[in-house]
């Protein structure tokens, strides 16, 4: 990179945020110079002040489009700044959109259909020097380090026990990784035996795993755009999938076969406890109920004013519980489709909801770096989780409803006791930020997806 490179201030929407991030990633690895808040602003920074100066200084500005970003107020603005101060302005076209009027001159960037290719335009636009062998990836790791080893704990990733765990300091051990497949872990699931492990990536595919082995045993293919969720169902015999691609897919775990295609879908998915349905949610502000013997579109419930991020079915299968990036929780009758509450608490999206196993409470995690825990009954909020100091990106509650698990993107992975509200365990990884987590049937194995496309297994003792 030429040492006089400018700065590219990242201007986007946070529904956005995980192609942003990987796309930041990327750029920084590659040797350009390149500003992103959740990145480059520091714990105890006003976020506010930092934003505004990291604005005024860069050069560049580097704006995502997609219908969220086109709608967002703050993103207009930044542009409308940028272009207002005689910035270079670099449009990078990440979903289909009406693309604003005073950026119709510039030329954008393409990366709705081929990640590598747009990456590859844009470290040319802002004038990386590139590899011989093509656009930056992550790093492979040494032969030996993609076969799991058991017992295998990386140095640079650590449990912090908390200072205020007086009963009992409780740690969280890593004792493996799976790895094999790139770009971000945006779900994983485990059958309801512990013995197999359903990964959704970023890159399309799926990979279902031995987990006492570390094995992958398939990698299933036939989604066209990033699979956002994924489910398996009490049988544990298939699994069913949701992608940008607007499709949901159910797989069987066995053999690898695709055994339908149900569409128009959403990005968020959630099986009955009967196997015989699935909730489905999406980015246009509804969810859907599905017959999966039919693959039949039942009803259609709308409600949310933001994108549908997350859903859960209570373990009785008469209600969904989903969360939205309106920031609020909203409680569903699956037979009739009608909104029964709306849980009201959080100030920023929520991007995570999980039911406790007696179907009385959910957890619901938040951009505004906190977690939630619900009277679905009554819709009261029963406490706040306070810890994480990034985006909640992810939330699981133990087989045995005592706890609760979130990862963050502040690099941490931290245990819960719901009774309390305190946090019993974190553990941190150097680099990696957290995308999506699992507990299985032991109540003390967690599994943690990364946006670098690991899973961490980690055993809480």
């Amino acid at each position: 990179m030429a040492a006089d490179a400018p700065t590219a201030f990242f201007s986007y929407s946070r529904e956005d945020l995980e192609f942003a991030l990987r796309l930041a990633k990327d750029l920084k690895k590659a040797g350009a110079s390149a500003w992103m808040d959740k990145l480059d602003i520091r714990p105890g920074q006003l976020w506010e002040r930092k934003a505004e100066e990291a604005l005024e200084n860069c050069a560049r500005l580097l704006v995502i489009l997609s219908p969220a970003s086109v709608n967002s107020r703050n993103v207009m603005a930044e542009v409308a700044f940028a272009l207002d101060e005689q910035k270079e302005v670099i449009p990078v076209l990440y979903r289909e959109c009406k693309v604003p009027f005073r950026l119709r001159p510039f030329q954008y960037v393409d990366f709705r259909s081929d990640y590598s290719q747009g990456l590859e335009e844009l470290l040319a636009t802002v004038a990386v020097e590139q590899p011989p062998e093509g656009p930056p990836a992550k790093p492979a790791r040494p032969k030996q380090d993609r076969r799991v080893r058991k017992g295998a704990v990386r140095r640079e990733r650590g449990s912090v026990p908390t200072s205020d765990d007086q009963e009992k300091v409780w740690k969280l051990r890593e004792l493996c990784a799976l790895t094999g497949h790139a770009g971000a872990v945006n779900a994983v699931a485990v059958t309801p035996d512990g013995q197999r492990v359903v990964s959704a990536h970023w890159v399309n595919t799926l990979g279902v795993w031995e987990l006492g082995s570390g094995r992958e045993l398939l990698t299933l293919t036939g989604h066209s755009d990033p699979i956002r969720a994924v489910a398996v169902t009490p049988d544990g015999q298939c699994a069913v999938s949701a992608a940008e691609d607007a499709t949901l897919k159910m797989w069987e775990l066995d053999s690898g076969r695709e055994l339908r295609t149900l569409t128009p879908a959403g990005s968020a998915v959630a099986v009955t406890p009967d196997g015989q349905h699935v909730v489905s949610a999406s980015r246009d502000r509804t969810l859907k109920v599905w017959e999966l013997a039919s693959g039949r579109a039942l009803r259609t419930f709308t409600g949310h004013a933001g994108s549908v991020n997350a859903v859960a079915v209570t373990p009785d299968g008469q209600r969904a519980v989903s969360a939205s990036s309106d920031g609020t929780v909203k409680v569903w009758e699956l037979a009739s489709g009608r909104a029964l509450r709306t849980l009201v608490g959080h100030t920023d999206s929520v991007s995570a909801v999980a039911v406790t196993p007696d179907g009385q409470c959910a957890v619901s995690a938040s951009y505004d770096n906190t977690l939630k825990v619900w009277k679905l009954a009554s819709g009261r909020a029963l406490r706040t989780l306070i810890g994480h100091t990034n985006y909640v990106t992810a939330a699981a509650v133990t087989p045995d409803g005592l706890r609760a698990v979130s990862g963050s993107l502040d690099q941490t992975l931290k245990v819960w006791d719901l009774a309390s509200g305190r946090e019993l365990a974190s553990f941190w990884v150097a680099g990696p930020l957290f995308c999506c987590c699992a507990v299985c049937s032991d109540e003390r194995v967690i599994l943690a997806g990364d946006l670098d496309g690991d899973i961490h297994v980690l055993r809480l003792e």
